[in-house]
């Protein structure tokens, strides 16, 4: 088992959109199996999760301050 590092960031909304976008990209053009793992497209496809789920965070909180 190798070791992993969890790191935390700090991502404006910009930063955010900008992230979720690059990984739709990717994930839409993976090149596939051999020329890539398929372990590359299920990470891509689990962070497109997580960044999904940012913009849902951060359009809620918009919502809230008004």
């Amino acid at each position: 088992m190798k070791d992993e590092f969890v790191l935390t960031l700090e991502l404006t909304d910009t930063d955010i959109r900008q992230l979720a976008a690059t990984l739709d990209f990717h994930y839409q053009n993976w090149p596939g199996y051999p020329a890539a793992e398929p372990e590359e497209q299920e990470r891509i496809n689990f962070l497109r999760q997580v960044m999904r789920c940012a913009l849902m965070e951060v359009s809620f909180l918009r919502g809230s301050s008004s």
